[in-house]
């Protein structure tokens, strides 16, 4: 990034950390991380359902076209390196299949990208709307974690319910669809005081349910907390006196929450 001036954080910060993490993880050529954040981003545009038959044809070839990637690189065999892919390979066929390992990658890409890209845009935006009442990066971990109550990256998610319940004096039948409203349980006025308040250091704010829970429990949580902290120090370190631009546009989505355009100053 340059050293001073006007930039969007989404291209040039928030969407980088992610990438590179992952193709490092992977050990995947960075050369090819501009593919990656392509077809995530047109893969998590499903997720609010197909806008047009468009877009369903543009999501399916990206999904098409990640599939070949990784099976191409699988299908190289294991290298020198002893990255996590060549880790799963090792284990074909006795343990996993190929399609096993396909599916593997393209969940640590597609689940890695966009709600690590939009924790960092939300942290960020608190962190600077807070006009120094905040002062990184001392205080960055307490952020992300609070970050995550307050502006859940991921804003709901369905489930079916395997037998009939009650729930809250509600009978759900066997196998109905569920939506669990995420970002609602992390506004709840008998787990959280002051639910609607963004107070980093909140001594219960690990109990937000952003990364799921039970058996669904994000894989890649704690990694993801760290990863952004570390970032967004390093951001702070370089430029202690940054401030917001102005100019902030929101995703449109209803399922993910973050910034499509965060401009700052830097300094």
């Amino acid at each position: 990034m340059p050293t001073s001036g006007t930039v969007d954080l989404i291209p040039h910060f928030a969407e980088v950390v992610p990438l590179w993490t992952i193709c490092h993880l992977l050990g995947l050529p960075v050369e090819d991380a501009h593919r990656f954040a392509a077809w995530a981003k047109l893969f998590a545009r499903l997720l609010d359902g197909p806008r047009s038959s468009r877009d369903r044809r543009r999501s399916d070839a990206a999904v098409a076209q990640m599939t070949a990637y990784f099976r191409q690189r699988i299908g190289s065999g294991p290298t020198a390196e002893r990255t996590l892919i060549d880790e799963l390979v090792r284990r074909c066929p006795a343990e996993l299949s190929e399609r096993d390992v396909v599916a593997t990658c393209e969940m640590l890409l597609l689940g890695g990208f966009a709600t690590t890209v939009n924790l960092i845009g939300n942290s960020l935006f608190r962190v600077l709307s807070a006009g120094g009442s905040l002062s990184p990066p001392d205080h960055l971990p307490s952020v992300v974690e609070e970050s995550l109550r307050y502006d859940s990256p991921v804003q709901y998610t369905v489930r079916v319910a395997k037998r009939d319940a009650e729930l809250a004096g509600q009978l759900v039948a066997a196998r109905t669809p569920i939506i669990v409203l995420l970002a609602g349980a992390n506004r709840d006025p008998q787990v959280f005081a002051e639910p609607d308040r963004f107070l980093p250091g909140r001594p219960n704010a690990h109990q937000h349910l952003a990364f799921g829970a039970g058996p669904h429990y994000c894989i890649g949580a704690s990694m993801s907390s760290r990863e952004v902290s570390l970032a967004l120090r390093q951001l702070f370190q370089r430029y202690p006196n940054m401030r917001l631009a102005g100019s902030q546009e929101r995703l449109n989505s209803r399922v993910l929450r973050g910034f499509s355009r965060l401009d700052v100053t830097l300094a």
